[in-house]
């Protein structure tokens, strides 16, 4: 039999608090260590009960969800759910908690009748089951980790010789796809651009549609490149970043310009990376560089494949730096790869690929 999952919940509600212990009580796949109403008790009791998964409340007096996620990730790393009201939240704090080291986050509107909704109760199991796989890594406070393959001190690393030099090759856009784990992964990819990058930049990420508004902003703040929400027409600009909305699947034409729709999801995703990475290789062909980061499933495998059978460059991340390898995984699988590599030499590649050093494809 397998063995169930130990849950440790904080929050300051005592009616969330309730609800919630009744919903993880109400399954044998779960055991509920305890219920914690004081952020200050947490780290004690993360020590003492070495829980599966901690989900826990971001806006909570004394230490918020943040400050309590650096401090476990610091001391006794923990996978993390953060499970928090947009309505109440403030701030940045739900993305300052992701780059901290918690797994992923959940909207508590989306959670109401949770003690007696199956519907609802599933939604929040299946984010504790897919939170309770990963597994985290110790942080300092410069965020970086202990274990896993460590931070290059060298400058960008020599591309792999299987990738032919092409006369002409020009790229025309770079295109990111993350789920689980994606948003500090994304921040740190784009980290280690300069303040211009000579193609325009789209990206898909994983989230529900209530949470996007605040990525970007928190994006934004943290990235050097002007960073926008991708909507209907927009012509997409050399060194922008640009995000795809909530709930909209986003499409890019050979004129580099915008289109979202809401057609059903695909793979259960919507926006999907493989309907943005289907639509490159249908306009752009081999003047792409796709990547695809970590995340749960499979979205963005397939896209990837049709983009390197274009002659596009494409890349995954590695499994010892992905929070969950699925996606990236999958791809590799599925030989839709020109490159497998730890997170922190995306970034570089990719910037010696745009200087022209090294291409790939037919001339």
């Amino acid at each position: 039999m397998k063995r169930p999952i130990h849950v440790l919940l904080v929050d300051d509600s005592p009616t969330v608090l309730a609800a919630f212990s009744a919903a993880f009580s109400a399954s044998d796949e779960f055991v509920l260590l305890g219920a914690i109403d004081d952020s200050r008790k947490v780290l004690s009791a993360v020590t003492a009960q070495s829980p599966d998964v901690l989900v826990m409340d971001l806006d909570m007096p004394h230490l918020d969800g943040a400050e309590v996620t650096q401090l476990i990730m610091e001391q006794c790393p923990t996978p993390i759910l953060i499970v928090t009201s947009i309505r109440q939240s403030a701030g940045d704090g739900h993305f300052r908690a992701l780059a901290a080291g918690a797994v992923d986050i959940l909207g508590k509107d989306r959670l109401v009748g949770i003690e007696s909704n199956p519907y609802v109760q599933n939604l929040l199991y299946r984010k504790v089951r897919i939170v309770a796989g990963v597994t985290v890594f110790r942080r300092s406070r410069e965020n970086q980790r202990e274990k896993g393959v460590e931070p290059s001190s060298s400058t960008a690393p020599t591309l792999d010789p299987q990738i032919p030099e092409s006369i002409g090759w020009r790229p025309r856009i770079l295109a990111i796809g993350a789920s689980t784990g994606g948003p500090p992964a994304i921040q740190a990819l784009l980290a280690s651009f300069e303040d211009m990058i000579r193609v325009p930049v789209v990206i898909v990420q994983h989230m529900s549609e209530e949470f996007m508004p605040g990525f970007i902003s928190w994006f934004a703040s943290n990235c050097r490149l002007p960073v926008v929400l991708a909507t209907e027409g927009l012509q997409f600009l050399s060194g922008t970043v640009y995000v795809a909305p909530g709930d909209r699947h986003l499409t890019v034409d050979g004129h580099l310009t915008a289109h979202t729709d809401s057609t059903v999801p695909i793979n259960g995703c919507r926006p999907a990376i493989d309907r943005l990475f289907a639509s490159l290789a249908d306009s752009i062909g081999r003047g792409v560089i796709g990547v695809l980061l970590t995340g749960m499933g499979r979205d963005g495998a397939l896209g990837l494949k049709t983009l390197h059978g274009t002659g596009a460059i494409t890349i995954a991340q590695n499994e010892a730096t992905s929070a969950v390898y699925g996606m990236p995984g999958e791809a590799v699988r599925m030989a839709a790869t020109s490159m497998v590599l730890p997170l922190e030499q995306i970034g570089p590649t990719i910037l010696e690929l745009l200087d022209g050093r090294r291409g790939r494809g037919k001339t």
